[in-house]
């Protein structure tokens, strides 16, 4: 956006430098993103160690599609529409009575969680739930843990603007339990970095990870290049 200079009277500048108070730093705003806003991604897929898939390149759309939506207990949600070539999906975020940003996250049974990501009381955040399924015929159930920790600060540059952000890693423990024992056990990470003044994501990558069962999690990186806010 716009760099702000504030040019003091002398006389001021010299009052202020006899205080003994120190002066507090002004906190971002949060609010929801406009109805029309977009933003425009960068996407590839990365390998275990995190280098870049040849032949992997491609763009993400969203668009704040509505707001003040309710869902799975929640009120003031925004929906977002994704798109990438052919694919089309939609998202839903919304903050909190504390300003914190609130992202759906979809479980493996199906079900929905929101996940907080700190923004504004940099509280870690941890939420777990239980799912039931059966193995060969034997009754059994999904036990998941989100957390979200705080990891600092950053600026990223988009375009040519730098924005101030703050950085997340976020864990899914999955386990899989079969009458009191573990025999599956999975465990997911991804780095995030998230913008308070614009209440999104600004980068995100994760590795690309082997399953118990011989299938794979793609790995990703994925980083806005440009945006309009309405």
């Amino acid at each position: 956006m716009r760099a702000y200079i504030l040019l003091l009277p002398v006389a001021a500048l010299l009052i202020s430098c006899s205080k003994t108070s120190t002066v507090e730093p002004t906190p971002e705003t949060v609010k929801a993103p406009n109805v029309g806003s977009t933003f425009m991604y960068s996407f590839y897929q990365v390998d275990k160690v995190g280098a870049k898939v040849p032949g992997t390149d491609n763009e993400i759309a969203t668009t704040i599609l509505d707001a003040n939506l309710a869902r799975n207990g929640r009120s003031g949600v925004w929906s977002i529409r994704l798109s990438s070539g052919t694919t089309v999906d939609t998202s839903y975020m919304c903050l909190d009575a504390n300003k914190d940003l609130l992202v759906a996250t979809e479980l493996n049974d199906g079900s929905e969680m929101w996940v907080r990501y700190p923004i504004t009381t940099g509280k870690p955040f941890q939420s777990s739930t239980i799912s039931k399924t059966e193995v060969d015929g034997v009754p059994a159930e999904f036990r998941t843990t989100i957390t979200v920790d705080t990891n600092g600060t950053a600026p990223l540059t988009v375009g040519s603007e730098s924005i101030s952000t703050k950085s997340y890693l976020s864990t899914m423990t999955i386990q899989l339990v079969v009458q009191g024992l573990i025999v599956a056990k999975v465990v997911l990470k991804e780095s995030a970095w998230v913008s308070p003044k614009l209440c999104t994501m600004i980068q995100k990558t994760a590795l690309e990870q082997d399953l118990p069962n011989g299938d794979k999690v793609d790995g990703y990186f994925q980083k806005l290049k440009s945006y309009s806010l309405r």
